[in-house]
């Protein structure tokens, strides 16, 4: 594909509302589609490697293709047709009940565009981290294809650490079929514009798609994240929570939920807490659910943009502590809440770590 052609391509295809026509900048990809570049020296974050005591099964580099994956959405969104044209990694995974950890690497200079397509049976999971030194200034691009089989369960774990200086961007796609899970797990901070879309389809009946998202931006960070599932399937469940606090940053989080006709006796839940932490900071949250069938059994959805409860502050300083103390604990407790919810591994409190350490608390 010609530049001219690319640039002919919309960044997304519609605007997301009046008053927040494009919260992504996607200003920040543009020196990248202008002049791609190979990937030049590939590294990672080491000390935040050590801190989640992880070993990488598999570290993303160039690999010689075979056939590009397919990716509709291609047509209609510039930076994914830019990550399918640069294309220069493609990795297969299959998970039979095991855990599987890859790490992205980010480029000093020029682009990594991966692809992975992951297959999933049994009860499996799999760690993507993203720990970017903070001064690289490549750019990475990754897309996820994920299928969980029948009777299958997926703990799909996103740790996310990215550059102060260049951009990334992350397009997941899931499929699953009947009594299959998903579990999906992001934590994700710092980062020049860290842009990620999660879309899962619940085909089977009974299937189930839980996503957890804590979201952390300091000085200089900018968080976007679309949460997007859809079901075709009687008996499904969806539940989306999304958590993120900024200080001096910029998040938005989008979370869609989406139940067509067929989807009988199915639950939808889309729920985003985003609280500014300094008057800089600025927050954008979006819950939305689109139900079509006739007979949900339980559909809700809550967003709430908006500071810290000065009550909640004053009666933690009233026990002893400064506000300083006061608010990191109430942060705290607040990823801790929804970390709770996930079935039980160190990985979450290792990587709640890197979020307090985002926010300066």
């Amino acid at each position: 594909m010609s530049l001219k052609e690319l640039k002919a391509i919309p960044y997304q295809p519609v605007a997301d509302s009046p008053a927040v026509r494009y919260y992504t900048d996607w200003n920040a990809f543009e020196p990248y589609l202008e002049n791609p570049a190979p990937p030049v020296q590939l590294g990672w974050d080491d000390d935040a490697l050590r801190l989640l005591n992880l070993k990488p099964d598999l570290i993303l580099k160039p690999t010689p293709l075979k056939d590009k994956p397919e990716l509709p959405e291609a047509s209609s969104k510039r930076v994914l047709a830019f990550h399918l044209n640069t294309l220069n990694s493609q990795v297969n995974v299959f998970l039979r009940d095991t855990s599987y950890t890859i790490l992205v690497p980010k480029p000093r200079e020029g682009v990594l565009a991966a692809h992975l397509s992951v297959r999933a049976t049994g009860n499996s999971t799999l760690n993507v981290l993203l720990l970017s030194p903070a001064d690289a200034e490549g750019l990475n691009t990754l897309s996820i294809d994920v299928e969980v089989d029948t009777a299958s369960t997926l703990r799909l774990n996103y740790i996310i650490r990215d550059s102060y200086r260049a951009p990334s961007a992350i397009f997941q796609r899931t499929r699953l079929d009947k009594d299959s899970r998903l579990e999906t797990f992001l934590i994700g901070s710092r980062g020049r514009m860290t842009h990620m879309e999660m879309n899962q389809l619940l085909e089977g009946e009974a299937s189930a798609a839980e996503t957890v998202a804590l979201l952390a931006a300091g000085k200089f960070s900018r968080i976007t994240l679309e949460t997007s599932a859809e079901t075709r399937a009687p008996r499904t469940e969806i539940s989306i929570r999304g958590l993120g606090f900024a200080n001096e940053g910029f998040i938005a989080h989008k979370g869609f939920a989406r139940a067509r006709r067929g989807a009988m006796e199915s639950r939808l839940e889309v729920r985003s807490r985003l609280i500014p932490l300094s008057p800089t900071s600025r927050v954008y949250a979006a819950p939305v659910l689109e139900i079509e069938s006739d007979e949900p059994s339980y559909a809700a959805h809550s967003v709430a943009m908006g500071p810290l409860d000065p009550e909640h502050i004053f009666y933690i300083e009233s026990r002893g502590f400064n506000e300083a103390e006061a608010v990191r604990l109430l942060v705290k407790s607040m990823y801790a809440s929804l970390i709770s919810r996930m079935r039980g591994s160190s990985l979450y409190q290792d990587a709640l770590r890197l979020l307090l350490e985002e926010l300066g608390l």
